[in-house]
């Protein structure tokens, strides 16, 4: 019984890292953090996928209360990416590249939120600190492959 219990605990634990969340958990953040963080992300992918030559296919639903979503996209568009929003009816998946994206808050931080991108099988990772309505670097962008 006790190897049974074992074995039902351990597939649960490996399903919950498997089915990742994505999305903004961090919606009554300060708006200034949100478009610091916008505004970061575009720099930085400029950096490394080039605009007029990247698709961004979102992996998930960017909802209109998703201040930073909404602004993300609107960015990317206005840089020259080519960006196709999330369908569930869709099940082609075409040319570009898998975007997803999650802002959340590690533990007693009250101050210092994350945002992490995944794109395709790249996820980059940076912190960001909250002071007076604004987003402010609390790091350096960490690359996983």
């Amino acid at each position: 019984m006790i190897r049974i219990l074992a074995f039902v605990i351990s597939i649960a634990g490996l399903f919950g890292c498997a089915t990742e969340r994505f999305g903004n958990f961090e919606s009554n953040a300060p708006s200034g953090l949100h478009e610091g963080i916008a505004t970061d992300t575009i720099q930085q992918l400029e950096k490394v996928y080039p605009p007029a030559q990247t698709q961004f296919n979102f992996g998930q639903v960017v909802p209109k209360s998703d201040r930073f979503g909404m602004l993300l996209l609107e960015s990317l568009r206005a840089k020259g990416y080519a960006v196709k929003e999330y369908s569930p009816k869709s099940t082609a998946t075409g040319a570009g590249l898998r975007f997803q994206y999650v802002i959340d808050r590690p533990s007693n931080t009250p101050d210092l939120y994350r945002l992490k991108l995944k794109i395709d099988d790249v996820t980059l990772t940076h912190a960001y600190e909250a002071k007076n309505n604004t987003a402010l670097s609390a790091g350096a962008w960490a690359k996983m492959e």
